[in-house]
């Protein structure tokens, strides 16, 4: 669910995240923000490439609080759109990835160059 005010204009709108639903687009400070749910689904792929097509022109921050298993697709998914953005001179990245799920990119050979992402608390 989200609490706030939703708004297409950078940086004019804010908003927070609560502990209910998925997948919801805000604003704040320039960055348009997207929240992974627990596990992805094929639907839950399909409303990330909404919103990512949405905000094509923006910087992009995908926040993986909630997540606690990062499937291949997923995964795939977001480094192809982190090239996209990255090519067209445009921030992405990944935050609020559990240790877990940081230790994992790592083992699995994702570099900085390759997905930008930023450990939670």
């Amino acid at each position: 669910m989200v609490d706030g005010r939703l708004g297409q204009g950078v940086g004019s709108h804010r908003a927070s995240i609560s502990d209910q639903g998925s997948g919801r687009k805000l604003v704040s400070n320039d960055w348009k923000i997207y929240q992974l749910p627990a596990r992805t689904s094929p639907a839950d792929l399909h409303a990330l490439q909404d919103f990512l097509r949405s905000c094509s022109d923006e910087p992009v921050t995908v926040s993986a609080l909630r997540l606690r298993k990062l499937d291949t697709l997923t995964l795939q998914f977001l480094i192809a759109a982190a090239k996209s953005w990255t090519a067209r001179g445009l921030r992405f990245e990944v935050t609020d990835i559990s240790a877990e799920i940081g230790k994992v990119l790592g083992q699995l050979g994702v570099r900085p160059q390759m997905l930008t992402w930023k450990e939670g608390q």
